[in-house]
């Protein structure tokens, strides 16, 4: 799943947006602590600002103040269904490196 930094920090207009993904966020915490008894990871990836329609109303020293909060200097671009994130299969049981537990 992807998520959204409007889950972590709201911005007036997004009540619809931010509490979908708010909703998802919770839902991937409710599968890992479900399935992980039976070796089963679940993921959630927050990609932080990426140029897309919905952050055109940003102004350029608003990116730019977001860039330098971000430890590559820059935002993200959006290039369709090419840069969606991926995970490498692996065995059950072997999560990503950096995996968070909910417990």
């Amino acid at each position: 799943m992807i998520s959204a930094g409007l889950t972590l920090m709201p911005t007036a207009g997004t009540a619809l947006y931010a509490s979908s993904k708010a909703a998802l966020d919770h839902l991937v915490r409710v599968a890992a602590v479900e399935l992980g008894p039976k070796h089963i990871t679940v993921n959630s990836v927050l990609p932080g600002m990426v140029r897309t329609p919905s952050t055109a109303h940003f102004s350029d020293e608003e990116i730019a103040a977001e860039a330098q909060s971000t430890p590559l200097g820059r935002i993200g671009r959006h290039r369709g269904r090419r840069g969606l994130p991926c995970l490498p299969r692996r065995p059950l049981g072997h999560g990503a490196a950096h995996q968070r537990r909910w417990r």
